[in-house]
């Protein structure tokens, strides 16, 4: 699992190219600030390791 920050959202890393935002994938259980994924990190890492989310951002490396 690779998670970013994209543009101020956290984002799953899918590819070289492509990430899934966290919030959508998730139906919003957990929030757009990347912060706040490590702050219920358990919860978090439950759901990314069985998460298969539809990659809906492009990566643009100045954004990271």
């Amino acid at each position: 699992m690779r998670i970013a920050n994209h543009a101020g959202r956290a984002v799953l890393v899918v590819s070289d190219d492509k990430a899934a935002d966290i919030e959508t994938a998730s139906a919003g259980r957990f929030g757009p600030a990347p912060q706040s994924l490590y702050d219920n990190w358990d919860a978090f890492a439950a759901w990314a390791a069985t998460a298969t989310p539809a990659p809906d951002v492009e990566i643009d490396r100045l954004h990271l």
